[in-house]
């Protein structure tokens, strides 16, 4: 039997340097740009270990507020940070943001999202990944 908790786990490859894409996770302006399935968002960091972070996701039609800790800063290849919403019962669960660079102008990022229970994994393996991809087109646009 598994002891580890549900988890979402979503990997892929994007054409930018490790820094870049670091820089686009902590950067409240540039997170504002990507970190929303849709329509806009508004984000506020302290970065630093113990550091907290606010974002919030909006559209026409839905407002939802995240919030975290930062327990993980290791630039350009690790985050780890709590992650906290309506979609996650109010509760901390911990995400965790391994980027490899794997080329000249290719780096892997892995987002692996522990959670509560197995409806809360694939929801937020479905969102994760639709964020990952509005992060390459904005990656792609900068």
């Amino acid at each position: 039997m598994s002891t580890s908790p549900p988890r979402a786990f979503v990997k892929r490859v994007v054409r930018a340097p490790a820094v870049e894409i670091f820089d686009a996770w902590t950067n409240p302006a540039a997170m504002a740009r990507w970190m929303t399935p849709s329509g806009t968002a508004t984000a506020e960091v302290d970065l630093r270990v113990g550091g907290r972070f606010r974002l919030v996701m909006a559209d026409e039609h839905l407002r939802i507020e995240h919030t975290g800790e930062y327990r993980v800063i290791r630039p350009p290849e690790l985050l780890v940070f709590t992650w906290r919403s309506e979609f996650t019962g109010m509760q901390d669960t911990l995400v965790t943001v391994r980027l490899t660079e794997r080329g000249t102008y290719e780096t892997e990022i892995e987002v692996s999202h522990e959670l509560a229970t197995d409806g809360e994994a694939r929801s937020h393996t479905g969102g994760w990944t639709q964020l990952l991809g509005r992060l390459q087109a904005y990656l792609e646009d900068t």
